[in-house]
């Protein structure tokens, strides 16, 4: 239902509306948790149904009419169009006056300058070369030092059946 069919009707009516949206929303509700309901968006235009009816009985204890959000800013803009003068009419009002030549150019060389001074301002100071390191020690890597290990405990395990051999005789 739109808010225009819903202005056409007395308060006595829009109440007994919004007591039918509300006994509706009820059941949409249970239909919802049980799983039944089919249309979801029902639910929605519903709520929002409600919030119409809501809007217009308040506007109508109130005394004042609800207008649309929509309807109040084209009302705003138009207004503010018809205040305003035309551009034809601002061109009678002030003759066009053009500008020396010469007070262009020198206002466009000041900007030149202007500009000029805040780059080189700007700049940053030179970095410096950066301090030559001493070669670095060489690293023993992991290979090398298990190949170290093992080589260790070969030696270690061949000389045990040497001596083993040696007190036997």
């Amino acid at each position: 239902m739109s808010a225009r069919e819903m202005r056409a009707k007395s308060s006595e009516e829009l109440g007994g509306t919004l007591v039918d949206l509300k006994k509706e929303q009820f059941n949409l509700r249970f239909q919802q948790a049980s799983g039944q309901l089919e249309n979801t968006a029902r639910v929605k235009t519903v709520r929002r149904d409600i919030a119409r009816v809501r809007t217009i009985l308040g506007a109508a204890q109130t005394g004042t009419v609800a207008v649309p959000v929509k309807e109040q800013k084209m009302a705003g803009k138009l207004a503010e169009k018809a205040a305003r003068p035309t551009a034809r009419e601002e061109a009678k009002k002030e003759p066009r006056k053009e500008p020396k030549k010469e007070g262009k150019i020198a206002a466009l060389r000041e900007k030149a300058k202007a500009v000029v001074k805040k780059a080189t301002a700007k700049k940053a100071p030179a970095k410096k070369a950066p301090a030559k390191k001493a070669p670095a020690k060489k690293a023993t890597t992991k290979k090398a030092t298990a190949k170290k290990a093992t080589a260790k405990k070969v030696t270690k395990t061949a000389k045990k059946p040497a001596k083993a051999a040696a007190k036997k005789a």
